[in-house]
């Protein structure tokens, strides 16, 4: 959206805060082209531009699958309106087991999440959670800071008293402890369990105190502890939850000084530091704004917002936020993790190192970049012992924290470990490659000489390895068996391996040139250069093994190996590997491009996991209708979660994937600008329809700021960062070009008609590409702005936030202890597994919402997922948290005994619910009598 100047000059005081947000009046309809560009600058009304993306609560996201994001880089949270309100806090060094210090509930709060007129939003701009009904309101933030966790309410009775708790859970043992106004859950454990153990101690400690009148804390029990008080006055009140880094020690004074003043500090105060560092964030991201007539652009527009506020809130720890692709500090399934949270995976990081390369946020890369760095001892131990001593670095595929690939032993699934082939990850042998390649990427674009010094060790050791590990055959190449990543294992010169040494020995050897080291190494690497075999090619069939001059048939394609009928193990398109990430292929006609194309449209997996990569090898062969319909189909295939998250698959889980919005971000950039191989492409592959406003970080420490109107490239605006000679391909073929100084207008290019425009630039200084016959500075100025989201969106069949009228935060919230076993009840694995009795506190798994179905009928809605609990099978089955609207199956009947408890019976089989085996086994309706099994306390409280 274009907001007019006038409009613009007077908002701008206020939007300088970043706190009052002007609605802008609608575009106009197809107008004439404007521009942002105007006195040496483009104008985005950044503000604005990023709220277009908050996260709209038209009802109590009262699941904890519906959970929103909050966090400040080390401490993570998911919230939700369950109990009137629940945070999970979480933290990345936690480990092995990434675990929850715990859950925060203000139970108060349900005269707000449950009022008729209840509302909410995510800002992603500040990073605060807004909500307000029944004349109450609620801001919740994680402190950009410290680690604490502050919600701030208003509208309460200020004569009623009020709690909070935080709590953990069954298989937890922390150190509960009150002390004043503070109650403290302190644990710490050893990392002694798993294969290749640290030995070293971890932990986990969360704290809780309120500002208020009276407030006093107690431990409650051995997993929780709670704070009582009265609001102020006025009706005010605040809760603060901390959850600091923690391995042991004085618990109440390192929640006592990590608290400080802040439950009583002015709201104002604690907010300017909030406001302050959101706004420098989004200054220096590469905001961007994409419009289409069908609301698609918009969507995806908002997925990457959404990604970028997100990496932000989960990527500033001193352990990446993530592992596996999970996003893993806005877990809302207590300590339920996917795969193995002590491990990461290199394959589903590289979207999000990508995209934050892109959109100019380098130091969310440096967990990612110091996980390998740092280990680089641990990782050569590594090698020596389980690659048959060769020297160099096997980066692990999948690897610990501290640096090794899991379990040794012949057979188990360690990753670089020739006793483990063939398996998974055994002779995966490009991981160190590609980190490296990454390492090298950010410094073309930083220009970051220490940055490439401190990381140079990791990218010369991963060269050393692959020249130790292939051999030199009879026909003068360098081959080796290994795996083609997970697809293939233990196969013949791997496609992934041919390009691996492509693209990393040339970037060594630069790299070595520009630090002044290693020059054996050079020549060696030099030398292998020319060893490095053809990518094989098949059929599409893949069925045999094709010589690069099948090229010129036009039938072939890249095979994933020289062995292209060997069996398939995983869903990967290896043959697009070297398109991206290992930038071999360009969008330049030719025969090679002509191969990619064929391999992209003859590809085994289309779409996929949520990782899929489709759209990002789309944009960088061209290819810009698929671009768009890729984002679409993964999009609408994955994106299960309101906040924007997704899953591997396409199910409701404890735990939401990251990677698939990373996925999107890079697409999207790739699609609006390229310069992987040093010549600037704009708008290559921006699909047809869909207008754009955004900025991209290339090499060179340069930003580059691109719209897109009506299908044409209206401004192309560079802002360098180094001097030299930007490469930029016309965005304009056929038409006369030139280049003039941003500021004085000066000539810089004289017009030309060449396809490739060489552009001489100073640091610091800005550069405006336009057309001779349509001038760019002749447009009418209107900055990139826009409106806060107000509305939650759709794309089909997902969504991000929550429409008016949906699941209602009114209906009676529940647990059931069982009297078989005195355990509560619980929806196992959030919901995955059936009902059983086997916990001893309650939290957000073992709450029900009680939802009126009439004439004596309830249903009733688990907060672990949000979906209603079923007989199954007609009450064959055990009773499982699944189904989304209420039929027969989904209806109990709750039936008071004498002595106060409660029994249910199932409406579709008249059988009483029955904690089976004594509670042992999982609940089911099959009793025809009411006895102990069949008896339940009914908690309200």
């Amino acid at each position: 959206m274009i907001r007019p100047p006038a409009v613009a000059a007077a908002a701008a005081a206020l939007l300088s805060a970043g706190l009052l947000v002007p609605v802008a009046a609608p575009p106009a309809a197809a107008a004439s082209a404007t521009t942002a560009w105007q006195n040496g600058a483009f104008h985005v009304d950044a503000p604005n531009v990023v709220r277009r993306s908050d996260i709209v609560l038209g009802s109590p996201n009262a699941a904890a699958a519906q959970s929103l994001p909050l966090g400040n880089g080390t401490l993570g949270v998911a919230a939700w309106a369950a109990g009137g309100f629940t945070a999970q806090l979480n933290r990345a060094d936690t480990l092995p087991g990434r675990k929850s210090p715990g859950q925060v509930q203000i139970p108060g709060l349900s005269a707000m999440t449950g009022a008729a007129d209840f509302k909410g939003s995510l800002d992603v701009y500040t990073g605060v959670l807004n909500e307000s009904g029944g004349g109450m309101t609620l801001k919740a933030w994680v402190s950009a800071t410290k680690d604490e966790l502050i919600v701030d309410v208003t509208g309460a009775d200020p004569n009623a008293q009020q709690s909070a708790t935080v709590g953990l859970w069954s298989g937890r043992g922390p150190q509960a402890a009150a002390s004043g106004g503070i109650g403290t859950l302190a644990e710490t454990w050893v990392d002694n369990q798993e294969a290749g153990a640290s030995g070293r101690t971890f932990g986990s400690l969360a704290a809780i105190t309120a500002g208020g009148r009276g407030v006093s804390a107690q431990v409650v029990n051995s997993t929780q502890v709670k704070v009582t008080f009265t609001p102020n006055a006025d009706g005010s009140y605040r809760v603060v939850a901390g959850a600091p880094a923690w391995t042991g020690g004085d618990a109440a004074g390192t929640a006592s000084n990590l608290i400080g003043q802040d439950a009583g500090a002015p709201e104002s105060s604690l907010l300017s530091s909030q406001q302050s560092w959101w706004a420098g964030y989004w200054a220096n991201s590469g905001v961007l704004e994409a419009n289409s007539s069908d609301g698609t652009a918009q969507y995806m527009e908002t997925l990457r917002t959404l990604y970028l506020f997100m990496e932000a809130a989960s990527m500033r720890g001193t352990v990446p936020g993530s592992q596996a692709g999970v996003a893993d500090m806005f877990n809302f399934g207590q300590d339920h993790q996917n795969w193995t949270p002590s491990a990461t995976w290199l394959w589903n990081l590289r979207t999000q190192i990508s995209a934050n390369m892109s959109s100019g946020n380098f130091a969310l890369n440096i967990p990612i970049f110091d996980l390998y760095q740092n280990n680089l001892a641990a990782i050569e131990t590594w090698t020596k012992q389980q690659m048959g001593g060769l020297p160099g670095a096997c980066v692990p595929e999948v690897m610990r924290f501290n640096g090794n690939g899991g379990d040794p032993n012949p057979g188990a699934n360690a990753a670089c470990s020739k006793p483990g082939s063939p398996n998974w990850n055994a002779l995966d042998v490009t991981s160190g490659a590609e980190i490296s390649l990454y390492v090298w990427q950010q410094y073309q674009d930083t220009g970051d000489l220490n940055f490439l010094r401190t990381y140079y060790p990791l990218m010369k050791d991963s060269a050393v390895f692959l020249l130790a590990y292939q051999q030199v055959g009879s026909d003068g190449k360098l081959h080796a068996v290994a795996n083609a990543h997970e697809t293939q294992w233990a196969v013949q010169d791997p496609t992934t391996d041919l390009a691996a040494d492509a693209a990393l020995f040339p970037a060594v050897v630069q790299a070595a040139r520009l630090l002044g080291s290693d020059s054996a190494l050079q020549s060696q690497l030099t030398t292998a250069e020319g060893q490095i075999p053809p990518w094989a090619r098949t059929d599409y069939g893949r069925t045999q093994v094709l010589a690069p001059s099948a090229d010129a048939s036009g039938t072939d394609i890249i095979a994933y190996s020289y062995q292209p009928t060997a069996q398939i193990r995983n869903s990967e398109n290896i043959d697009l590997e070297p398109v991206w990430p290992y930038d071999l292929v360009t969008d330049d006609p030719g025969t090679l491009h002509d191969l990619a194309v064929r391999s992209y449209d003859h590809r085994a997996v289309t779409g996929g996991n949520d990782w899929s990569m489709d759209a990002i090898d789309a944009a960088r062969l061209g290819l810009a209708d698929q671009v768009a319909a890729k984002l679409v189909s993964i999009t609408q295939g994955h994106q299960v979660y309101v906040d924007g998250l997704a899953d591997l698959g396409a199910t409701v889980g404890t735990e939401a994937y990251i990677e698939q919005i990373s996925g999107v971000a890079t697409a999207l950039d790739e699609a609006l600008v390229q310069d992987y191989d040093g010549l600037l492409r704009i708008a290559p592959a921006w699909p047809a329809g869909w207008d754009a406003s955004g900025t991209v970080s290339v090499q060179g420490n340069t930003k580059v700021s691109v719209q897109v109107q009506n299908g044409t490239p209206v401004t192309v605006a560079l802002q360098a960062g180094s001097a030299g000679t930007l490469r930029v391909r016309s965005p304009w073929p056929g038409r006369s070009v030139q280049v003039v100084d941003g500021s004085s207008g000066a000539v810089v290019v004289q017009p030309t008609s060449a396809g490739t425009v060489n552009v001489p630039v100073t640091s610091g200084r800005s550069y405006l590409v336009e057309p001779v016959d349509a001038l760019t500075t002749s447009l009418p100025f209107a900055q990139v702005s826009g409106s806060p989201a107000s509305t939650a969106k759709h794309l089909g069949n997902v969504q991000i936030g929550l429409d008016a009228g949906g699941s209602s935060g009114a209906a009676p919230v529940i647990s059931l202890r069982a009297h078989a076993n005195g355990d509560y009840v619980t929806a196992e694995s959030a919901g995955a597994q059936p009902l059983i009795a086997n916990r001893t506190a309650i939290g957000p798994w073992e709450q029900f919402d009680e939802v009126d179905q009439g004439g004596g009928w309830i249903a009733l809605r688990a907060h672990a997922n949000g979906k209603f609990v079923t007989a199954d099978n007609a009450g064959a089955a055990p009773l499982l948290a699944k189904v989304d609207a209420v039929g027969t199956w989904e209806q109990f009947q709750i039936v008071h005994n004498g002595d106060g408890s409660i029994s249910l019976l199932a409406r579709v089989d008249n059988d009483y619910v029955t904690a089976e085996s004594a509670g042992a086994q999982p609940l089911i309706a099959n009793r025809t009598a009411i006895g102990p099994w069949e008896e339940f306390d009914l908690i309200t409280d």
